[in-house]
């Protein structure tokens, strides 16, 4: 059952952005993060560090050796259920769920974070139409990052708009995540393993007073760039469309031509949700 409730200060972060195609369902015992694997000009970065909640700025990083061609895992030892939840925004509760307009934070309680909502990700079998889990290539995504415990939810929201673009058709679409985050709490006696194929990179422990921030970075170089590649996302899609056919999120393409407020781009370079 999804949840109302974001933890005030985990003991992992995750952040994600960039070019990825997520299984991640309410209630299931595993969720995973793809990287795509066929992405120009796009980073393929993790790191580790801990993480200063009061100030950012003062994160210290943590030296880890990945290997991009080995799947990573972030496991609990000893799971108490539910072990995946999504969480839902009191005030988002109204289905379908609305993507035209920003929340207006003035009007909800400070538990309620409506800005969070995993609704914003790209559920990505509703926007194409099909169940994408019947036509991914799975080879076309790796590294993979699996979890079998946490709480999945949007870090940002796009500044902007994304419009669906299909052949010579233009939709509104609507905002959508910019980032995904997933939060794991420890109970106390518990551990979690980050692992890079067999390789432990660490061990977090309940016990530990430290915090701990994980960044998976598969975007845009450079960071100012203000277009989406969704369309990437058909690398690891077979699903037999030309190019005309095949479904785009975009800025609007009169007027939403510029990054804003510091080089944040309007609509983010992001993929999208999965069901299995």
């Amino acid at each position: 059952m999804p949840t109302n409730i974001l933890p005030h200060c985990p003991k992992i972060r995750v952040i994600a952005s960039g070019m990825f195609i997520s299984n991640i369902v309410d209630g299931s015992s595993q969720a995973d993060i793809g990287l795509l694997r066929n992405a120009p000009n796009h980073r393929m970065n993790i790191t580790l560090k801990i993480r200063n909640d009061k100030d950012p700025e003062k994160n210290q990083l943590i030296e880890i050796s990945p290997d991009y061609h080995q799947d990573f895992s972030i496991l609990v030892n000893r799971v108490t259920q539910p072990g995946i939840q999504v969480y839902r925004s009191d005030s988002l509760s109204q289905q379908p769920f609305n993507r035209r307009t920003l929340p207006d934070l003035n009007n909800v309680t400070s538990s309620d974070r409506p800005d969070m909502d995993f609704g914003w990700v790209v559920d990505l079998d509703d926007l194409l139409g099909r169940k994408c889990s019947a036509h991914l290539d799975p080879t076309e995504l790796a590294p993979t990052i699996y979890f079998n415990k946490g709480i999945f939810y949007t870090g940002s929201v796009s500044l902007g708009r994304a419009f669906s673009v299909q052949g010579g058709q233009i939709d509104l679409f609507g905002h959508m995540a910019h980032t995904l985050a997933i939060d794991i709490e420890l109970e106390h006696g518990v551990k979690a393993i980050f692992k890079n194929g067999s390789n432990v990179l660490y061990e977090f422990q309940a016990s530990d007073p430290l915090n701990y921030l994980i960044e998976i970075d598969r975007d845009c170089i450079p960071d100012d760039i203000c277009h989406s590649d969704f369309k990437l996302l058909y690398h690891a899609l077979s699903l037999g469309l030309d190019e005309d056919h095949k479904v785009d999120l975009q800025p609007d393409p009169e007027t939403d031509t510029a990054s804003v407020s510091e080089g944040d781009p309007l609509i983010p370079c992001m993929g999208g949700n999965r069901a299995p």
